[in-house]
């Protein structure tokens, strides 16, 4: 944890906000976290760096807090000291402190918090005042636990990566290709059928029609019959008038 003030850097005002974030962050109830680092530092750019590296690559703390320094105040140089160390920014925390606090006060607007990630750290820019910082913790508490977690857990899966590919039983055997149990066959009209199915229908349509062949042949029979009748009617009319 790290409060930026020049005032309580020289010892001319407490660090109330400070002292109050490390009571909330030791709170069971709420993060039940362990304090491994605190300082004062001024409203320096480069003290800021400094500090906020060596406890991102030095300590690797899991997450650290500051406090102050991002108003609008020409000193105050937090936020920028802050997107100088983060490797990947974290905008949903600073919106939802930004919100929350513009449901508390418009002047929540004039805040300018940074919230980002350097390697497996969270580092989140909570504002001067015990109020202010106070709130703000809460409005992110719900999401902070999580977040520490997602960050430990991608580091330990990283490194214990190559010993769980060792320990990985061998793929099994490739499955036999399956044999179905009636071929296939593709028809124009009926596309894919199974030989059984046309030979139920071939059982179900029965023997050809012998009854239909026989009455088109009769009919046949009597269509030349009556033919050549009338040929021979047109030969005797012809006998009976002959031509002069």
């Amino acid at each position: 944890m790290s409060s930026v003030s020049d005032s309580c850097f020289r010892n001319l005002a407490e660090d109330r906000s400070g002292i109050n974030l490390k009571d909330l962050v030791h709170d069971p109830s709420l993060l039940g976290g362990t304090i491994s680092a605190y300082k004062v530092v001024p409203d320096e750019i480069d003290e800021i760096k400094e500090t906020l590296v060596d406890w991102c690559d030095e300590k690797e703390l899991n997450l650290i807090l500051t406090t102050g320094g991002t108003g609008f105040a020409p000193r105050d140089v937090t936020p920028e000291a802050t997107k100088e160390v983060i490797e990947r920014e974290a905008p949903g925390m600073s919106l939802a402190m930004l919100m929350g606090s513009l449901n508390v006060t418009p002047l929540g607007m004039l805040s300018r918090p940074v919230c980002g990630i350097r390697g497996k750290t969270l580092i989140i820019n909570l504002p001067g005042s015990k109020k202010g910082s106070q709130e703000c913790f809460q409005f992110i508490l719900p999401a902070l636990p999580h977040a520490i977690d997602l960050l430990r857990e991608a580091v330990v899966r990283s490194k214990a990566l190559p010993n769980e590919l060792e320990e990985l039983p061998s793929p099994p055997p490739p499955l036999s290709p399956l044999v179905t149990a009636t071929p296939l066959r593709l028809t124009e009209d009926k596309g894919i059928q199974c030989e059984e199915e046309e030979e139920e229908e071939k059982k179900d349509s029965g023997p050809p029609n012998l009854k239909t062949s026989a009455e088109f042949t009769f009919i046949s029979l009597c269509f030349i019959l009556i033919c050549a009748e009338a040929c021979l009617h047109l030969i005797l009319i012809s006998q009976c008038f002959p031509q002069d």
